[in-house]
């Protein structure tokens, strides 16, 4: 993604974090910024790309290539709701009404083993 190439562009240059653990502390910085813009939507734009930005360069320290892994995480995902929406039909759930707390439990019994 574009995002890794320039941060390996950066890192040729010897502006990168020495280590994993500093990725992490800007993560942890990106976070607080982006709860910081709490309703001011173009601050809350720019300090989620920031947080995405850091995050690539997480997978790129972890050797994680992140398009897929975001990839992977999006079918892990598409498959649960998948069986959240067929357990909710077959307890006759509407979820648009539902309690967080039921469409919780239905998420925690579509993350079980099958």
């Amino acid at each position: 993604c574009r995002a890794e190439k320039i941060q390996k562009r950066a890192a040729r240059v010897g502006f990168d974090w020495s280590g994993v653990d500093g990725v992490y502390d800007k993560l942890e910085e990106e976070i607080a910024e982006l709860l910081e813009a709490s309703g001011d939507s173009e601050r809350e734009l720019e300090e989620f790309g920031d947080l995405l930005f850091t995050t690539v360069g997480l997978a790129r320290h972890l050797g994680i290539d992140s398009e897929r892994a975001l990839r992977l995480a999006t079918l892990k995902f598409e498959t649960r709701m998948q069986r959240v929406i067929e357990e909710a039909d077959a307890r006759t759930i509407e979820l648009s009404g539902a309690p967080d707390s039921v469409k919780s439990e239905l998420w925690m019994h579509a993350k079980r083993p099958k």
